[in-house]
């Protein structure tokens, strides 16, 4: 591991400024309109962005948009709300659906980020949608997301061997693929017109990310059933600790240059008041790969030479604080 040491004028203590249980990202797309850090490009390099498309491009049955989309909630206890949804009836009862809405990049400081949502299918018991919610710490290619972190089943078919376990009856006559079922244990459901047929409603669901400190993360929610119908998601939330964004405090003004970069890359920063500057450049898997600090600094205009030799071509990213404010940028070493 490479260590950089400048030492300035005046020797200063280092603050590391987190902010504890902040909201990393919330979504709950109740304006209407998509957000507009959203894009329907695959596998970008922006680490900033949504990722929101359609991997299997096949055309929905029903007419409806073959990517995730805005709508009302399906229950009439959610038709206030408005949801993301994605459907699984494809032209031709095909299957092989695989709707991609992929998060931007988080460097996850601690152990105590969680990542809730609410889900809820169209149909249930029969045509019962499922999904997945994985991980990737390398990047955002479908082939990248290699951990699971929760599964939704979906309908099989019925079953030939019907079973007691579920306190609503119609449920035991039926398959369902491995994961949680949603409504099985008779809660979150709503009668669309018979017993035999009823509406999801909306479903809370957390789970931990603690096994990602230190790593970059992204997360993606994939509907990935097949000649169902429809799921959708709402009130999506990353909480954990947060970074505290250098846009935050008007005091301080970075820039990260050249970018990509080959040997050396520059942090150009101003402050205003005395700050000491401390950086560390972690590759995608999370490693410490280069760090260095300056002592404490007078107020003005400093520039930082990040030494990236002997580094393999790729992405990293470089997180640096100044003074009480910190921030992270993506840079490109060829």
């Amino acid at each position: 591991m490479k260590r950089t040491l400048l030492i300035a004028t005046l020797v200063g203590a280092f603050i590391t400024a987190f902010g504890q249980n902040d909201t990393i990202f919330y979504l709950d797309f109740e304006s209407g309109v998509m957000p507009t850090n959203f894009v329907d490009t695959q596998d970008t390099a922006d680490i900033t962005v949504w990722q929101n498309y359609s991997l299997d491009s096949i055309p929905s049955a029903n007419g409806l948009d073959p990517n995730w989309f805005l709508g009302p909630g399906i229950a009439n206890v959610d038709t206030s709300n408005t949801v993301i949804a994605s459907t699984s009836w494809l032209e031709g009862f095909a299957p092989g659906n695989r709707n991609y809405l992929i998060s931007p990049a988080f460097f996850l400081v601690d152990d105590w980020t969680n990542l809730s949502w609410y889900s809820a299918s169209r149909h249930a018991p029969i045509y019962l949608d499922g999904y997945s919610v994985v991980a990737s710490t390398t990047g955002s290619r479908p082939e990248d997301f290699t951990d699971t972190l929760f599964r939704a089943a979906q309908w099989i078919g019925s079953n030939p061997n019907p079973t007691t376990d579920s306190p609503v009856p119609v449920f035991n006559n039926h398959r369902y693929s491995e994961g949680w079922v949603h409504g099985y244990d008779g809660t979150y459901l709503e009668i669309d017109g018979d017993s035999l047929n009823w509406r999801c409603v909306l479903q809370p669901h957390t789970v931990s990310l603690s096994q990602y400190e230190g790593m970059n993360v992204r997360i993606a929610f994939v509907h990935d059933s097949d000649d169902d119908n429809i799921i959708s998601l709402d009130k999506i939330l990353l909480r954990g600790t947060k970074i505290i964004g250098l846009e935050e405090e008007e005091a301080l003004r970075a820039d990260v240059y050249p970018n990509p970069a080959v040997g050396s890359i520059n942090l150009r920063f101003t402050t205003e008041e005395l700050s000491a500057c401390t950086w560390k450049l972690h590759d995608l898997q999370g490693k410490v790969v280069s760090e260095g600090q300056l002592g404490t600094l007078m107020p003005g205009t400093h520039t930082v030479e990040v030494d990236l030799a002997g580094l393999s071509s790729g992405t990293y990213l470089l997180h640096y604080q100044v003074g009480s404010t910190s921030d992270s940028r993506e840079i490109i070493v060829h």
